[in-house]
């Protein structure tokens, strides 16, 4: 399951995806995963009991992910500004 901020029916929401992964070998005989069958994206306000439940304990990795994503993103808007003063 992958819990994120994703757009599910035209809004903006915190939302879960249930994915299936699949191990497969190169030709060099490393093992990776691919993920097969993808669902696409689910209100977790409206997921079942039990995945708003699983999903509870992915909550605060994604809170630490939105927080390092809004502290790049300022910090490229504050760069942005300073290359505007200095024109």
């Amino acid at each position: 399951m992958l819990l994120g901020y994703a757009r599910v029916n035209g809004e903006w929401q915190i939302a879960v995806k249930r994915l299936m992964f699949q191990t497969e070998i190169d030709g060099s005989d490393h093992e990776y995963e691919v993920t097969v069958n993808p669902e696409k994206p689910e209100p977790l306000l409206k997921a079942s009991r039990e995945v708003r439940s699983k999903s509870m304990r992915l909550i605060p990795k994604l809170l630490d992910c939105l927080k390092l994503r809004g502290e790049s993103l300022l910090k490229s808007i504050d760069a942005a500004e300073e290359a505007a003063q200095k024109l």
